[in-house]
């Protein structure tokens, strides 16, 4: 599953969304966020972003937006994606 279609099919018309994590073929846990609560752009709950706000494991791509608790703020979409790539895409979404 690709991100674009992770973001539309979990869309449920509920501005406080939060939508469920994804795990990669690799383990990969990820928290992808986007809506008017979270550090993304734009500050809307829709299903295209600029950027997303995420939660996981460190990683080397995340290097300039990750805190120290893990959350990594207004990270671009092309970053999101190569992430998922890394880890080897979606295969699932923990509910």
């Amino acid at each position: 599953m690709l991100l674009k279609e992770f973001l539309k099919e979990t869309l449920d018309g509920n501005e406080f969304l939060v939508r469920p994590a994804v795990i990669c073929a690799d383990g990969f846990l990820i928290s992808v966020q986007g809506s008017i609560y979270h550090y993304c752009e734009p500050k809307e709950t829709i299903d295209t972003y600029e950027s997303l706000e995420l939660s996981c494991e460190s990683d080397s791509l995340l290097t300039d937006y990750q805190d120290e608790c893990g959350i990594s703020g207004w990270v671009p979409v092309e970053i999101v994606e190569k992430l998922i790539t890394k880890h080897g895409g979606i295969v699932e979404i923990k509910d």
